[in-house]
């Protein structure tokens, strides 16, 4: 790492582990300039080859999630006017694999993208997400631990009986706190929903969807849809469900500009 020139960069990353059977992570990264991401390049890759044995290892509750692979890149272009990212999360026998690629420009941001899995079974899912559940407990506090002298260490707690009174100054005047009513910031508008949509305005945006085969959820074999935003307008659909020998779909769609909290939905079913 180092600073010359002005700029903090990164000129090469490379972590790996070794001397274990359990997992396999390797992570390799460059980064020219942390400031607009120009020139990054970024690769990780872990392999678990069976999810119960490495949770047993941490000492956590095993859950049979099979064979788990994740790899993740970023390869970011001059001046990180382009970013392309890849995703895939391998759990079981169901792979979910995603690719996004962005270009800035001065007037908005250009968005391609798609997810996309062959088969994607529901169970898969289910203990996949159990099992990220599992690893993020590592990071809950720990309880008080014992100290050679056997006394457990516990945390410094200051007794509030007593308050001090409010500062006086020289002058006799007391100084209070400020508060602001909540009722005068917000007043009961939706103003988070209408800042997204202005943001949102601004950009290009294609997102393609495609589950090929949808394994464990009884009538639900497949799903396809895309999500577009252009001009300010956006959709999303059609949002196409096929089970047995039906199908249904659904469409929405809002215009970002004019009516940022209007959501226009149509739809059909058959079979």
């Amino acid at each position: 790492v180092t600073d010359a020139a002005g700029f903090i960069s990164l000129t090469e990353l490379h972590a790996y582990t070794v001397d274990t059977d359990l997992w396999s992570l390797e992570v390799q990264s460059t980064l020219e300039n942390v400031t607009n991401l120009g020139d990054l390049k970024f690769n990780f890759d872990l392999d678990v080859p069976d999810g119960a044995d490495f949770l047993k290892a941490l000492g956590l509750d095993p859950i049979d999630v099979g064979v788990l692979e994740i790899t993740a890149t970023v390869d970011g272009g001059e001046q990180g006017e382009a970013v392309a990212t890849t995703a895939s999360i391998l759990a079981g026998v169901s792979r979910l694999s995603t690719r996004f690629d962005t270009t800035k420009t001065e007037d908005e941001s250009v968005v391609r993208g798609m997810i996309s899995s062959e088969v994607l079974n529901i169970d898969d899912l289910k203990n996949a997400i159990g099992w990220v559940r599992e690893i993020t407990s590592l990071t809950k506090s720990e309880p008080p631990v014992d100290t050679s002298d056997g006394k457990r260490e516990e945390p410094l707690v200051l007794q509030n009986s007593e308050k001090p009174d409010t500062a006086q100054p020289a002058d006799g005047k007391r100084e209070e706190p400020l508060v602001l009513n909540a009722a005068d910031v917000s007043d009961g508008k939706p103003t988070d929903l209408v800042d997204a949509a202005e943001e949102l305005a601004k950009l290009d945006l294609e997102i393609g969807i495609e589950f090929e085969k949808i394994e464990g959820q009884q009538g639900v074999s497949s799903v396809s849809s895309d999500l577009t935003i252009k001009d300010a307008k956006a959709r999303f659909g059609p949002f196409k469900f096929s089970y047995g020998g039906g199908y249904f779909n659904l469409s929405a769609a809002m215009d970002l500009a004019k009516t940022p909290d209007l959501l226009n939905v149509s739809g059909a079913t058959g079979g």
